[in-house]
Parts: C-alpha cells; sequence; structure tokens
C-alpha cells in the first residue's frame, strides 16, 4: 500500500500546475464548507437563545420613530435633560415592567493605549444572559443608584493576567477614575438582536453598571433609552412607555418582541446560508469536473504502465488504490489551508468529515474507468 502511495505522490508530481490548481480549489471548497456549517450552528443557537429568553415572559425593544431634526435640535443640544432623566426612571424604575439596556459605547484609558469598546450593564443582564465572573464580583445595587468615586467595572477575559483585580483606570479625557473589580469567564456573550445578527463575545469588552449619576451628557441618556429591552407584566404595558414619552415630548417610539425580531434575522441569515451554499456548488462542481478529467487524464496517460503491474502480479484493488491516494494529499492540505484561514476545532471536524465523503466521491468515476479496462487495452495504448 505504501508503494501505491509513493506512486500516487508520483502521479501528482507529473502535473505541478493542475495539483496546485486542484488545491486552491479544494481549500476554497473546505473553506465555505465551514462557514456553513458556522451559520448554520449560530443560527440554531440564536433562535434557541431568543426561544429561551421569553420562555417566561416576551422582551420587547423599543424603536426610535422620533424626527431627525427634532432629535438633534431639541434632544442632543440638551434641552430635554430633564425629560429624559424622567423618562429613565419611569422605564428602569416601574413596577409594571423590568428593563435592562445594552447600550455599546467607546471609552479610552491612560493606562491602556488602544480604545475598549464598553458595555452599560444591570443586574437582568446578568441573569438572563447567564454571566459568570472568573475573578471578583458583579455589580451590586448601589452600584446602579449611588455616585461613587471610583465607577466599577467588569473587564472581558482577554484582560486576564494583564490587569489586577482593584487595580485603578483613569479616563484620558477627564478626570474620571475607573476601579476594577472583576473579570469574566472565558466566552461570555449577548445577543443584541435590534442591532446584530451574531453573538457579541465580551472577551475584548468592558461592562459598566447602567447608573444615570455617571452619565456625562444628554447622549448617555439617549443611547440607554434607546437601546433598551423590556420586559412587561403584559403587552399593553408598553403602550404605556409610548405614551409618557409623548406626553414628555422626547421621542416617538415603536415597539417590537424579540421573537416577531427573530423572523427577519432569520430570512437574513438564511439568505447568507442559501448564497452560501450556492458557492460551494458552483466552485464544488468545477472541482469535481477538474478532478474527474484530471484523474481520467493521468489513467490514460499511464495505461501502459498499469498493464506492465497487472502482469507482475497488481489487481484492480492495487491500481485503484493508486488512483484513490492522489485525494489524499488535496484533503489534507486543503483542510490544512481551511484551518490557516478559519480555525475552529469543534466546527472542523464537521468540515473534514465532509471533504472525506468529497473525497470519495471524486474517486468514483476514475475507479469504475479503471474496473473497465481489460489488460489486452492497457498494453496495446503504448502503440497508440
Amino acid at each position: 500500500m505504501w508503494k501505491q502511495f509513493q506512486l500516487s505522490i508520483g502521479d501528482l508530481n507529473k502535473r505541478k500546475t493542475n495539483s496546485l490548481l486542484l488545491f486552491l480549489q479544494t481549500t476554497v471548497i473546505l473553506i465555505l464548507i465551514q462557514f456553513v456549517i458556522i451559520s448554520l450552528v449560530d443560527l440554531k443557537q440564536m433562535v434557541n437563545e431568543v426561544e429561551r429568553l421569553n420562555y417566561e415572559q416576551e422582551i420587547y425593544y423599543l424603536i426610535d420613530a422620533t424626527d431627525k431634526q427634532k432629535f438633534d435640535s431639541e434632544i442632543l443640544n440638551g434641552e430635554k435633560i430633564n425629560e429624559l432623566d424622567d423618562l429613565y426612571e419611569y422605564i428602569f424604575n416601574n413596577s409594571k415592567f423590568q428593563a435592562f439596556s445594552l447600550y455599546k459605547g467607546g471609552i479610552t484609558f491612560q493606562e491602556i493605549a488602544d480604545p475598549l469598546e464598553f458595555l452599560y450593564t444591570s443586574n437582568l443582564f446578568n441573569t438572563y444572559f447567564d454571566i459568570r465572573m472568573a475573578e471578583g464580583r458583579y455589580f451590586q445595587e448601589l452600584d446602579y443608584t449611588q455616585k461613587a468615586d471610583y465607577i466599577p467595572i467588569i473587564l472581558g477575559n482577554n484582560y486576564q493576567g494583564e490587569i489586577e483585580i482593584g487595580e485603578i483606570l483613569q479616563n484620558y479625557y477627564s478626570e474620571q477614575k475607573y476601579e476594577i473589580i472583576g473579570i469574566l469567564e472565558d466566552n461570555m456573550s449577548y445577543i443584541d438582536i435590534k442591532s446584530s445578527r451574531d453573538f457579541q463575545n465580551l472577551n475584548d469588552m468592558i461592562l459598566l453598571p447602567v447608573n444615570p449619576h455617571n452619565f456625562t451628557s444628554e447622549i448617555d441618556y439617549a443611547m440607554v433609552v434607546e437601546k433598551t429591552y423590556i420586559i412587561p407584566d403584559n403587552r399593553n404595558d408598553m403602550y404605556d412607555i409610548l405614551n409618557y414619552a409623548g406626553e414628555q415630548d422626547t421621542y416617538s417610539f415603536l415597539f417590537r418582541s424579540m421573537e416577531e425580531q427573530l423572523e427577519f434575522v432569520v430570512k437574513d441569515k438564511m439568505k447568507w446560508i442559501q448564497t452560501q451554499i450556492f458557492l460551494i456548488g458552483l466552485v464544488s462542481t468545477v472541482t469535481f469536473v477538474s478532478f474527474t478529467v484530471s484523474f481520467l487524464q493521468t489513467i490514460e496517460k499511464n495505461l501502459y504502465e498499469y498493464g506492465v503491474h497487472y502482469l507482475s502480479g497488481a489487481t484492480h484493488k492495487d491500481i485503484g488504490t493508486r488512483i484513490a491516494f492522489q485525494i489524499i494529499p488535496f484533503l489534507i492540505f486543503g483542510n490544512i489551508g481551511r484551518m490557516l484561514f478559519l480555525w475552529n476545532m469543534e466546527y472542523g471536524i464537521h468540515a473534514f468529515s465532509i471533504s472525506i465523503g468529497l473525497g470519495i466521491l471524486v474517486c468514483i468515476i476514475p475507479l469504475l474507468k479503471i474496473n473497465k479496462l481489460n489488460l489486452d487495452t492497457m498494453l496495446r495504448w503504448r502503440i497508440r
């Protein structure tokens, strides 16, 4: 068998350019296959997560339908700061519903070179998304309600070992200081289905407690309110928020449930997955034809050699093995190329398994060709 493998490598070496093109096509197919697997798994996880979050009570989010000119001229210039504070209190401190914000922004510290993404969170965020700590503690009630000299922050897991619990950081653009109280476990994540179609990983982010005492401008109020998810006792309570915002002459809101939004997310993701599958089909067809033609050409060029091998005691199995072994380097190096481009062990195993199936499929026609040939035809080929 080792001898047949050596001979198959020799066959590939005789057509280096063609082998290189087939390798590139194989790698592209395997990368696309892994993209589809990741997309399908991600879609299933998102559907499961939304169903889990809405299992007991349906979650809604607000849609800003405010006139842009009014928003710019009245809200952003500070004229409505008191009304925004009242609206915030109405939403976040109301017995009719619970609320959490997913407002994400950027912050720069003097002690860290690059700006960091932050996310305003609450205890509900911790509860709903099962946020776990690797070190330190999560936010407590006082962190959301009282003003402190140092704003508590929680770091993503990528900063574990680089920054210590209790360390003080200072805002690059102000005198505000922050105290690190905890570090998240690896790969903590959440979904913001209003703004994104994907899970948001927290490894490189920091968490801040949503606390109006720490807001620096009306923009903070506006963004926190706009990015709020609400769990009402019943759907009609959502209209109370819309009416209250209208009475305050701040926002014109609409609302939608997470499950309603999920329908749009699934449609968008399925369109993307269908595009990927179409590309896989297109590239696979071209590659299948290329492999088949290449293998058949190899068989024709080596017919006399195969005949000699038969005279020396070789069987159809030996020659078939030689042909089939030619696909192995493409599977090995194609998967290596895929892993270099898109590393993921869990999904990579599925992609590798599919690649083996495709490799077997590619070998079928050449092996059938070998089985149909007889010794006389092979030995006469040299004369032709």
